[in-house]
């Protein structure tokens, strides 16, 4: 009896050591999942926050390319039409231009922040263009027909450092899987 009293005592506590194990083993396999759960979470936040920041910074780039479009176009035409009044469209198109490009620099300034040095650079070579091509047609230099092209081929690189930065190149070229989670850049 005492023997079978003692083989049942060891066997009892070998399962309240194994359940000990378990238990930590459970408690740190939960705490390693919610470790991860969390950085995928935060990393997943940072993508979208670098995605709304990419996107609103293409389009206030767009926004300034065509108001500036616009500012130029009426300079030329009361160039080649002086009798008409394009006083007021000429102001208008001024004030869309200066907001247009406040609003890129501010963008920018965001853009500055979350984003690798090529995307900053491909941006702010952009305003720059822009700015100096503005900077002409307030000197009355109105020589800047060449320029909008550099100015187109800067956005076209813009672009492209936007897909590098959300890691989209890839998708663009390939089939997506619908998945709306973002792209894992590792």
């Amino acid at each position: 009896y005492m023997k079978k009293k003692g083989e049942n005592l060891a066997t009892h506590e070998d399962i309240k050591k194994l359940v000990d194990q378990v238990k930590a083993t459970t408690e740190a396999t939960k705490a390693i999942e919610a470790r991860i759960d969390d950085q995928v979470w935060n990393k997943q936040r940072q993508w979208e926050m670098k995605r709304d920041i990419l996107f609103d910074a293409a389009k206030h780039l767009q926004v300034a390319h065509r108001s500036f479009a616009l500012y130029f176009a009426i300079e030329e035409l009361s160039k080649e039409y002086p009798n008409t009044n394009w006083k007021d469209d000429g102001l208008r198109a001024i004030n869309d231009w200066s907001n247009a490009s406040n609003a890129l620099s501010d963008s920018i300034s965001l853009v500055a922040i979350v984003c690798e040095r090529s995307t900053i650079d491909a941006f702010e070579k952009t305003e720059k263009c822009l700015n100096e091509m503005h900077e002409k047609i307030s000197k009355k230099d109105t020589n800047v027909k060449n320029d909008f092209k550099k100015a187109n081929d800067l956005m076209v690189l813009a672009r492209a450092a936007i897909r590098r930065e959300l890691h989209t190149s890839s998708l663009l070229t390939s089939q997506s899987s619908g998945s709306s989670a973002a792209p894992d850049p590792d």
